[in-house]
């Protein structure tokens, strides 16, 4: 809903062109906190990887045929996709004539595969960070990476960083970002525990009134996607306002997560969510087509 709501196409004199809502309606911005879901996406795939990885490893498996059993859970959907996706506009492009503005239109569509490059990077290194997290702790890895992230932050943007072209070395915080959103998952069995709902209800409560502090200073972009003609970006790479924006969305998950089970426990309401979860990745992949 998200990205069909951002992206406005249009036809002009010069052709189909697909406009960024976001760069004409900055006050929509504060909706990218809900429809921003990526970091839900990875905390997921930790609290679903995390397990399946330690069955695997107790089998006397190795951490590359996880990995790659893994990998290829998310590539075979995605390869119809690209294949499709190729043929289709080179058909149309050399075969039929279609205008170039509509073909340049459409290129937005490969823009989902960005998600799944980053997710794929987490999922194999899933085994290495948990080897860190069981000999370390969770929570001392995850300042272990969040903390130089945060210099990179405030170092990029003193030397007036500017989105997805210049310094290239701000990209490691691709890593440095999305390993301690995904180590969050691995707190997920602990929702079974009393505390459990209140712990999640104050990190929620409390990483939301850092993003209000930190967007309403000026320091990071209220939008939590990339915005056309805005100098700077949450997610390209991703910053401390993406970051705090997976907190909040995490707590609220895990102080939710009790009473999700106690619903869900209803056919009436599980066999949807079965449904569409298992069909995921596919959805995904095609609703901007």
């Amino acid at each position: 809903m998200g990205h069909w709501l951002v992206a406005e196409p249009l036809q002009t004199p010069g052709g189909l062109e697909v406009r960024d809502v976001l760069s004409d309606l900055p006050s929509a911005a504060h909706l990218t906190w809900i429809f921003q879901v990526i970091p839900l996406f990875v905390v997921a795939g930790f609290a679903a990887g995390t397990p399946s990885w330690h069955r695997h490893r107790d089998g006397g498996g190795t951490a590359g045929s996880w990995v790659a059993r893994r990998v290829w859970r998310l590539l075979w959907p995605t390869l119809p996709v690209v294949v499709f996706w190729t043929v289709l506009t080179q058909v149309a492009d050399h075969v039929l004539g279609v205008d170039d503005s509509l073909l340049a239109a459409t290129r937005g569509i490969g823009l989902v595969l960005w998600f799944l490059a980053i997710y794929v990077l987490l999922m194999a290194l899933l085994p290495a960070l948990d080897a860190l997290a069981e000999r370390f702790g969770t929570l001392r890895v995850m300042l272990a990476f969040a903390l130089p992230a945060l210099a990179v932050d405030v170092v990029a943007a003193r030397l007036g960083y500017v989105s997805s072209t210049e310094p290239s070395w701000v990209w490691v915080n691709y890593l440095l970002w999305w390993a301690p959103v995904g180590l969050a998952g691995r707190w997920w069995p602990r929702t079974h525990e009393p505390g459990a709902r209140r712990a999640g209800a104050g990190v929620c409560v409390a990483a939301l009134g850092l993003l209000v502090l930190v967007t309403s200073a000026g320091w990071y972009p209220v939008a939590m996607v990339g915005v056309t003609g805005q100098a700077r970006s949450n997610s390209l790479p991703p910053t401390l306002g993406l970051a705090l924006l997976a907190a909040v969305q995490t707590g609220a998950l895990y102080a939710l997560a009790e009473p999700a089970r106690r619903r869900l426990a209803s056919p009436r309401w599980y066999l949807p969510v079965a449904v569409a979860g298992s069909r995921a990745m596919t959805i995904y992949l095609w609703h901007l087509l």
